[in-house]
């Protein structure tokens, strides 16, 4: 038998048109009539596929080769005909759970993206929905079954009751991106066999069936991969948690951990910077923060998160300015050294100051600031822009 490797994940194999091993020389030449069915898809590949009797491309024609489903699984199939199919309401339930165990696996693997590399960072964001989707179809694909789905008695499968191979079960999860909002599961309320638009394409149906001890896998393999890559994001020093790194649409900067959130107990973040801005004075921050040469600059934050004793907080922070090429202009380290009283108050305020040389460049520039807890060692930074304008 012959398969690629998309052939084999999808449980298929090209035989030769009288069932048997295709030759070398048939799949070298079906292989060749890609060069054609490709560019010309809808007419020599797709559109032969459909019209014929045996769906064969132009290639699998001129070769004598059929590509056929392998059936595997007897022994775990499910009888569709005895077992009741999963409603609507059962499956919502289930991803409600599954989303207890997805939401902090993504999180974690957010956070544990370096900021502080932008390529990396770069490769890395993109590769966190992939990797999240991925945990969930090797789960159903091994156990058939998900977190929330082992816990309310719900199996996946092909639509004869075998269980589906790992393309089938890609394909609905990606689909998740389209239906998992009350359309997707309207479709499988109003559906008479409850699919959703993602087990229509991939050919399978959710069945009210635990599946015995093997289905229970799921719930501990899911969550201890939630776990373990929630911690290991918490830890990493270079994270967009730690840099106080906010997420800019449009005109829009969003934070994408809530303040309420940071501020748990048991995430033990240490010290954070609540709210950073600029401004001529110390009244308060400006929107558009524009300033002439040679202007003050006030730094005004708000921290969080700082350890505690005898009443006072040890806070450090550094000043650092680069213009548009990343160039570091100005530094000012120990911009602020001093043991503020906080008393019992869980946020303090904090000022700082610099100015940039009269003759100074116009154009943008950026200000870090950095700040240290000298009584947790913890740090964290900011970053803010702003102009210099005549």
């Amino acid at each position: 038998m012959t398969a690629t490797p998309g052939k084999w994940l999808a449980g298929l194999r090209v035989r030769s048109a009288d069932g048997g091993e295709a030759s070398i020389a048939a799949v070298l030449i079906r292989n060749l009539m890609r060069l054609i069915d490709y560019p010309l898809f809808f007419l020599t590949a797709a559109g032969l596929m459909e019209s014929t009797q045996r769906h064969q491309r132009l290639g699998d024609l001129l070769a004598g080769t059929v590509v056929v489903r392998e059936i595997a699984f007897e022994p775990r199939r499910i009888p569709p005909e005895t077992t009741p199919l999963a409603g609507a309401t059962r499956r919502a339930v289930a991803w409600a759970l599954d989303l207890l165990v997805i939401v902090p696996m993504a999180y974690g693997l957010l956070l544990a993206i370096p900021v502080g590399r932008p390529s990396l960072a770069t490769i890395a964001i993109n590769a966190v929905l992939p990797l999240t989707l991925l945990a969930l179809t090797v789960c159903e694909t091994f156990f058939q079954t998900t977190f929330g789905k082992a816990l309310v008695g719900l199996r996946v499968a092909q639509e004869d009751g075998r269980p589906a191979r790992f393309a089938s079960i890609w394909l609905r999860n990606v689909f998740r991106l389209i239906d998992a909002n009350p359309i997707g599961y309207l479709c499988a309320l109003l559906s008479s066999r409850k699919q959703r638009p993602g087990d229509i394409a991939a050919g399978t149906l959710v069945f009210r069936d635990r599946g015995g001890l093997r289905g229970w896998i799921a719930v501990p393999l899911l969550a201890g991969l939630a776990f373990g890559a929630f911690s290991v994001g918490l830890k990493n020093p270079d994270s967009f948690l730690r840099r106080n790194f906010s997420l800019r649409v449009g005109a829009y900067t969003v934070d994408p951990v809530p303040q309420a959130v940071k501020r748990l107990p048991f995430l033990h973040l240490g010290i954070l910077i609540d709210e950073l801005g600029l401004g001529p004075t110390e009244a308060g921050p400006v929107a558009d923060p524009v300033f002439l040469p040679g202007q003050g600059i006030y730094v005004l934050f708000r921290i969080s998160g700082y350890l505690v004793q005898s009443e006072k907080a040890w806070i450090q922070a550094d000043v650092r300015v680069r213009n548009t090429a990343g160039k570091v202009v100005l530094e000012r380290p120990n911009a602020i050294n001093a043991s503020i009283p906080v008393g019992s108050r869980r946020s303090a305020r904090l000022i700082s100051r610099f100015a940039l040389p009269p003759d100074a460049p116009w154009g943008p520039y950026t200000v870090t600031l950095t700040l240290r807890d000298q009584f947790s060692g913890k740090t964290v930074e900011a970053t803010r822009r702003f102009g210099l304008h005549r």
